[in-house]
Protein backbone atom coordinates (compact mmCIF):
# COMPACT_ATOMS: atom_id res chain seq x y z
CA UNK A 1 0.00 0.00 0.00
CA UNK A 2 3.18 2.69 0.54
CA UNK A 3 6.73 2.74 -0.48
CA UNK A 4 9.44 4.74 0.13
CA UNK A 5 11.22 6.75 -3.35
CA UNK A 6 8.49 5.07 -5.45
CA UNK A 7 10.10 1.43 -4.21
CA UNK A 8 7.33 -1.10 -2.29
CA UNK A 9 8.48 -1.61 1.16
CA UNK A 10 7.68 -5.06 1.67
CA UNK A 11 8.56 -6.30 5.63
CA UNK A 12 7.19 -8.54 8.45
CA UNK A 13 6.32 -5.99 10.54
CA UNK A 14 5.22 -2.39 10.50
CA UNK A 15 4.50 0.34 13.36
CA UNK A 16 1.94 2.89 12.40
CA UNK A 17 2.59 6.41 12.77
CA UNK A 18 -0.89 8.06 13.69
CA UNK A 19 -0.61 11.62 14.33
CA UNK A 20 -3.60 12.87 15.66
CA UNK A 21 -2.57 16.67 15.49
CA UNK A 22 -0.79 17.82 12.30
CA UNK A 23 0.29 20.75 13.37
CA UNK A 24 4.02 21.66 12.14
CA UNK A 25 5.21 21.15 15.55
CA UNK A 26 3.20 17.66 16.02
CA UNK A 27 5.19 17.11 12.48
CA UNK A 28 8.42 17.59 13.37
CA UNK A 29 8.59 15.76 16.61
CA UNK A 30 7.09 13.04 15.12
CA UNK A 31 10.13 12.89 13.22
CA UNK A 32 12.69 12.92 15.70
CA UNK A 33 11.10 10.71 18.20
CA UNK A 34 11.03 8.08 15.17
CA UNK A 35 14.42 8.31 14.34
CA UNK A 36 15.34 8.14 17.44
CA UNK A 37 13.00 4.70 17.36
CA UNK A 38 15.45 3.37 14.53
CA UNK A 39 18.42 3.48 15.99
CA UNK A 40 17.71 2.16 18.84
CA UNK A 41 16.12 -0.76 16.28
CA UNK A 42 19.02 -0.79 14.59
CA UNK A 43 21.15 -1.22 17.72
CA UNK A 44 19.56 -4.70 17.97
CA UNK A 45 20.52 -5.60 14.53
CA UNK A 46 17.57 -4.87 13.01
CA UNK A 47 17.03 -3.22 9.29
CA UNK A 48 13.95 -0.12 9.57
CA UNK A 49 12.50 1.60 6.48
CA UNK A 50 10.18 4.97 6.35
CA UNK A 51 7.13 4.13 4.15
CA UNK A 52 4.97 7.05 3.00
CA UNK A 53 1.12 6.90 2.79
CA UNK A 54 0.68 10.33 1.91
CA UNK A 55 -1.54 9.31 -1.25
CA UNK A 56 -3.29 6.90 -0.14
CA UNK A 57 -7.39 7.25 0.32
CA UNK A 58 -8.66 7.81 3.76
CA UNK A 59 -11.19 5.18 3.16
CA UNK A 60 -8.18 2.56 2.40
CA UNK A 61 -6.63 3.68 5.62
CA UNK A 62 -9.67 3.22 7.87
CA UNK A 63 -9.82 -0.27 6.42
CA UNK A 64 -6.64 -1.37 7.17
CA UNK A 65 -5.57 0.32 10.76
CA UNK A 66 -9.28 0.95 12.03
CA UNK A 67 -12.12 4.00 11.72
CA UNK A 68 -9.98 5.92 14.18
CA UNK A 69 -6.56 5.60 12.19
CA UNK A 70 -6.88 7.49 9.02
CA UNK A 71 -4.53 9.97 9.84
CA UNK A 72 -1.74 7.67 9.27
CA UNK A 73 0.60 9.17 7.12
CA UNK A 74 3.92 7.15 7.90
CA UNK A 75 4.83 3.29 8.39
CA UNK A 76 8.09 2.39 9.75
CA UNK A 77 9.12 -1.44 8.11
CA UNK A 78 10.86 -3.51 11.02
CA UNK A 79 13.12 -6.86 10.20
CA UNK A 80 16.01 -8.65 9.23
CA UNK A 81 17.24 -6.77 6.03
CA UNK A 82 17.54 -9.31 2.82
CA UNK A 83 21.69 -10.25 1.87
CA UNK A 84 22.84 -7.48 -0.61
CA UNK A 85 23.99 -8.65 -3.63
CA UNK A 86 27.59 -8.36 -4.29
CA UNK A 87 27.88 -7.70 -8.03
CA UNK A 88 24.39 -5.57 -8.21
CA UNK A 89 24.98 -1.72 -8.74
CA UNK A 90 23.15 -0.24 -5.99
CA UNK A 91 20.71 2.35 -6.15
CA UNK A 92 21.87 5.82 -5.23
CA UNK A 93 20.77 9.42 -4.78
CA UNK A 94 22.44 12.56 -5.54
CA UNK A 95 23.21 14.37 -2.80
CA UNK A 96 23.41 18.25 -2.73
CA UNK A 97 26.76 19.37 -1.74
CA UNK A 98 27.12 21.85 1.54
CA UNK A 99 27.61 24.57 0.21
CA UNK A 100 23.72 24.00 -1.22
CA UNK A 101 22.42 23.85 2.05
CA UNK A 102 24.92 25.49 4.40
CA UNK A 103 24.92 29.78 4.61
CA UNK A 104 26.66 32.38 6.98
CA UNK A 105 24.67 34.40 8.86
CA UNK A 106 21.87 34.72 6.58
CA UNK A 107 19.75 32.52 3.83
CA UNK A 108 21.50 33.12 0.09
CA UNK A 109 24.96 33.99 1.80
CA UNK A 110 27.33 31.36 0.38
CA UNK A 111 29.87 29.73 2.94
CA UNK A 112 32.98 28.06 2.21
CA UNK A 113 34.31 24.48 3.86
CA UNK A 114 37.13 26.65 5.00
CA UNK A 115 34.98 28.64 6.80
CA UNK A 116 32.98 25.52 8.32
CA UNK A 117 36.34 23.56 8.99
CA UNK A 118 38.06 26.47 10.47
CA UNK A 119 34.60 27.07 12.94
CA UNK A 120 34.75 23.06 13.77
CA UNK A 121 31.83 22.19 11.58
CA UNK A 122 33.26 20.78 8.52
CA UNK A 123 32.34 17.50 8.99
CA UNK A 124 28.91 17.66 10.80
CA UNK A 125 27.89 19.21 8.00
CA UNK A 126 29.21 17.54 5.67
CA UNK A 127 27.96 14.13 6.73
CA UNK A 128 24.20 15.73 7.85
CA UNK A 129 23.22 15.72 4.15
CA UNK A 130 22.96 12.05 4.23
CA UNK A 131 19.84 12.28 7.04
CA UNK A 132 16.88 10.70 4.99
CA UNK A 133 14.23 13.21 3.81
CA UNK A 134 11.51 13.06 1.52
CA UNK A 135 12.27 11.90 -2.12
CA UNK A 136 15.50 12.52 -0.94
CA UNK A 137 14.76 16.31 -1.60
CA UNK A 138 16.95 17.63 1.04
CA UNK A 139 14.60 20.36 2.21
CA UNK A 140 16.55 21.65 5.13
CA UNK A 141 18.61 24.79 5.22
CA UNK A 142 21.41 25.43 8.23
CA UNK A 143 22.07 29.27 8.70
CA UNK A 144 25.53 29.34 10.34
CA UNK A 145 26.39 32.00 13.60
CA UNK A 146 29.55 32.88 15.76
CA UNK A 147 27.41 30.77 18.60
CA UNK A 148 24.68 28.70 17.08
CA UNK A 149 23.04 27.29 13.75
CA UNK A 150 19.45 28.19 12.63
CA UNK A 151 17.39 25.55 10.76
CA UNK A 152 14.96 26.85 8.19
CA UNK A 153 12.81 24.53 5.71
CA UNK A 154 12.35 25.48 2.08
CA UNK A 155 8.60 25.23 0.58
CA UNK A 156 9.05 22.60 -2.41
CA UNK A 157 5.56 22.28 -4.54
CA UNK A 158 3.18 24.63 -1.78
CA UNK A 159 4.11 22.21 1.03
CA UNK A 160 6.81 22.47 3.65
CA UNK A 161 8.00 18.68 5.14
CA UNK A 162 8.05 19.48 9.10
CA UNK A 163 8.77 15.57 9.47
CA UNK A 164 11.82 16.21 7.62
CA UNK A 165 12.96 18.61 9.90
CA UNK A 166 12.89 15.94 13.24
CA UNK A 167 14.41 13.62 11.45
CA UNK A 168 17.56 16.20 10.37
CA UNK A 169 17.28 17.76 13.92
CA UNK A 170 17.87 14.42 15.85
CA UNK A 171 20.81 13.03 13.61
CA UNK A 172 22.00 16.95 13.63
CA UNK A 173 22.38 16.11 17.47
CA UNK A 174 23.55 12.74 17.47
CA UNK A 175 26.60 14.02 15.05
CA UNK A 176 27.28 17.26 17.20
CA UNK A 177 28.25 14.24 20.30
CA UNK A 178 30.95 12.98 18.32
CA UNK A 179 32.25 16.45 18.56
CA UNK A 180 31.81 16.56 22.19
CA UNK A 181 28.31 18.82 21.96
CA UNK A 182 25.34 17.96 23.56
CA UNK A 183 22.57 20.58 23.40
CA UNK A 184 19.38 20.17 22.15
CA UNK A 185 17.16 22.37 19.32
CA UNK A 186 15.13 24.59 20.46
CA UNK A 187 12.00 24.64 18.28
CA UNK A 188 10.24 28.28 17.34
CA UNK A 189 8.13 27.57 14.54
CA UNK A 190 7.90 30.98 12.35
CA UNK A 191 7.76 31.64 8.68
CA UNK A 192 10.63 33.61 7.20
CA UNK A 193 10.53 35.74 3.44
CA UNK A 194 14.26 35.57 1.73
CA UNK A 195 15.10 36.71 -1.36
CA UNK A 196 11.37 36.03 -2.70
CA UNK A 197 11.57 32.56 -1.68
CA UNK A 198 9.61 30.88 1.09
CA UNK A 199 11.25 29.22 4.36
CA UNK A 200 9.83 28.49 7.31
CA UNK A 201 12.50 29.33 10.57
CA UNK A 202 12.26 25.43 12.64
CA UNK A 203 14.78 26.34 15.45
CA UNK A 204 17.82 26.67 16.87
CA UNK A 205 21.11 24.89 18.08
CA UNK A 206 22.99 26.67 20.42
CA UNK A 207 26.90 25.69 21.07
Amino acid sequence: IGGYAGVMIDSPHYIAIDIKNHSPLALVESGYYMEKLITDINNLGLGSCWVSLNNIEKERKQAIFGEASSSVEYLLAIGYAKPKNPFAQEVFSERRGVEEIVFLDELCNLVSMDTLEERGLGDLLFYIRFAPSTKNLQPWRFVVHNDSIELFLEEINGEFYYTDAGIVMYYFEELAKNQGLNNKWEVAINPEIKNNINYMYIGRYTF
